[in-house]
Parts: structure tokens; sequence; C-alpha cells
């Protein structure tokens, strides 16, 4: 379970190194990753799209991707890598995230989950 930190209206980038059971690097080729964040405590409604997380981010194996990428599939290195625009929407709480997978082989698994927290921008200005 992990924990990040955030600031609102930041550009933020995570990594996550994804391991086999064994701890062996995973090999993300046929893979597509996906990270979603909602208020912590909001219990999601059955039939809610990912689409109306906060924050959003995916990766699919030699095709689509949004906020998150991977250089090197056999490495299992993720960068998760949010836009301002996007944290910027985020306000002063904790959210829940997760990242699941869905393997070569077609297997659904939530590799890791946990807590986001906010700390509110104080500078607002980007130029001079």
């Amino acid at each position: 379970m992990g924990f990040i930190e955030m600031y609102q209206g930041d550009d933020e980038r995570h990594d996550f190194i994804i391991r086999n059971p064994d701890t062996s690097l995973a090999n993300l080729t046929g893979w597509t990753l996906w990270f979603t964040a909602y208020p912590a405590g909001v219990a999601r409604a059955e039939g809610v799209d990912d689409a109306d997380a906060l924050l959003l981010a995916h990766w699919v194996s030699g095709g689509a991707a949004l906020n998150m990428s991977v250089a090197t599939p056999a490495t299992g290195a993720v960068i998760l890598d949010l836009p301002a625009a996007s944290t910027k929407l985020l306000t002063l709480q904790f959210y829940d995230y997760d990242l699941q997978r869905r393997n070569a082989a077609g297997r659904l698994k939530t590799i890791d989950r946990g807590t986001i927290q906010v700390t509110l921008e104080t500078t607002r200005r980007s130029t001079v």
C-alpha cells in the first residue's frame, strides 16, 4: 500500500516499479495499466466509469497512453506524469488511488493502492 504527496496545481511525476510475486522485475509487454483516484471514503457506485475519476492515467502496451508512460516494458518501470491542469482540480483532502493491470494473459489485478495527500498551492503565478 502506498502513500503519495501531491501539491495542488503542480506537475506531478511519480515512479512505480512493478515486480512479479518472486520479486523479479515484471515484463509489461502486452499489458494495460490504469491509475485512478477518488476522494477518500467515497464509495464508488456500481457502473461508475473510470472516466469520472479526479485523476486518471492509463497505458496500453504498443498503443494509447494518457498521463502514464513505460520506456522499456522489460524493466517494470512505470511513470505517472500528471499535468498541473489535473492536480489543480484537487482540494485539501485525502484521495484513494489504485493501479491496476491486465496482463498479456488477460488477467486483471490491482498491483498497488493507497492514499494521496494534497497540499494546497501557495504560489499561483507561473510567469513573472
